[in-house]
């Protein structure tokens, strides 16, 4: 019972976050609305991946999340900051995501870029969109804040397998 209660005020803690964090979360670097399409913005990211493959084919979407910083910031996410997800053509989600790491800090100064890739195969022939979140927090003079920025979407088409 004990452990019960631990558990049920941890989770309620961290669960907990102020509107203003929040806010920010959702707005982007600054309070920037759609940060990832802002040239001259701090972060950015994007995918690309093949227009077209076969049901059943393994393919790659490669994505690089970008600081354009001069100065030294502290990032920290999970092992691979992009979360890929991959939608069918009615707009549902048909991959999942498992968190299975303990996280990465990494300190970057000047441009940078984190490249990732997503090993994918989709069974059913059809026109799918992926895009992919990338979720991090950055220490900057000490004070910590959480962003989350959307990637653009790629168009995919599977065709049948011809074998």
């Amino acid at each position: 019972m004990k452990m019960f209660i631990a558990l049920f005020v941890c989770l309620s803690l961290f669960g907990c976050q102020s509107l203003k964090e929040d806010k920010a979360m959702m707005n982007g670097w600054e309070g920037s609305p759609k940060l990832e399409k802002q040239e001259d913005s701090l972060f950015s990211v994007n995918i690309s991946a093949p227009k077209k493959v076969k049901a059943n084919e393994m393919f790659t979407v490669i994505g690089n999340f970008d600081v354009k910083s001069k100065q030294k910031l502290q990032i920290a996410s999970r092992e691979k900051v992009l979360t890929f997800i991959v939608k069918n053509s009615s707009g549902r989600q048909i991959n999942s995501s498992f968190v299975t790491d303990a996280g990465k800090i990494r300190e970057i100064s000047g441009k940078t870029t984190i490249p990732e890739e997503f090993n994918y195969k989709i069974k059913e022939p059809g026109n799918y969109e992926i895009s992919a979140v990338a979720e991090f927090t950055i220490t900057k003079g000490g004070k910590a804040s959480n962003y989350t920025i959307k990637t653009n979407t790629q168009r995919i088409e599977v065709i049948e397998d011809e074998q």
